[in-house]
């Protein structure tokens, strides 16, 4: 990553709630037919998460971030997350990316005078400044029944992630459906590519954008 701001400690200024009846409404229906559709319980365990333990384990709801450009946050909180503007460049395809680490999440934010969006490689340039606030999304996110991945299979034309825009498919003997969401396991769980979790959903109405966490780099 280019992101040119250098820190060894974030500051939290302020945590502003969200209160949208609409979304939330969404959120809690699509919730509940993830936990009838998992009952009894999901066939795969999350393990620890750093936001803390399930706030709802029968749908795998946890409390995750979200980092973007901060011009992007009064859209996602009005009409929630839109799955068509994901990148199909995306680690595992077009899904929307969450993290249990502060520091993970803070790596996609930008704000002030930037216009950057994500996390940077090549020629793209970030005009973050030290001075300037961040923030970040947390947010509350159904998992459901989640695909874990292991042994990470690439995203370049002809790999398993390549242009996915859905969930993963059900295919161990007596299963049916799809997993509700993918979890990239870290190098410390077992993983073979990342050192840190990634948490994917492919249904906006999995995540509910709860909090707005305002904070400077230090």
């Amino acid at each position: 990553s280019n992101h040119p701001v250098k820190f060894t400690n974030l500051e939290v200024s302020k945590v502003v709630r969200v209160q949208n009846p609409v979304l939330w409404i969404r959120y809690a229906q699509r919730k509940e037919a993830l936990v009838k559709e998992c009952a009894p319980a999901p066939s795969n365990s999350v393990g620890p998460v750093l936001t803390g333990s399930s706030t709802d384990q029968a749908a795998n709801e946890y409390f995750l971030f979200h980092g973007l450009n901060e011009n992007g946050i009064p859209g996602i909180t009005r009409f929630g997350f839109d799955p068509r503007y994901c990148s199909l460049k995306g680690m595992f395809g077009a899904g929307l990316y969450f993290a249990d680490n502060s520091s993970k999440a803070n790596q996609y934010c930008h704000g002030g005078s930037c216009t950057a969006s994500g996390f940077l490689t090549g020629r793209a340039q970030c005009r973050c400044k030290k001075s300037e606030e961040a923030c970040v999304l947390l947010c509350r996110v159904a998992l459901g029944d989640p695909f874990i991945e292991k042994r990470y299979r690439g995203n370049s034309d002809g790999d398993y992630w390549f242009g996915r825009r859905k969930e993963v498919e059900k295919t161990k003997r007596g299963q049916t459906g799809v997993y509700n969401s993918v979890i990239g396991e870290s190098k410390t769980n077992g993983g073979n590519t990342l050192m840190l979790r990634e948490y994917v959903v492919y249904d906006s109405a999995q995540v509910y954008p709860e909090y707005i966490v305002y904070y400077k780099r230090k």
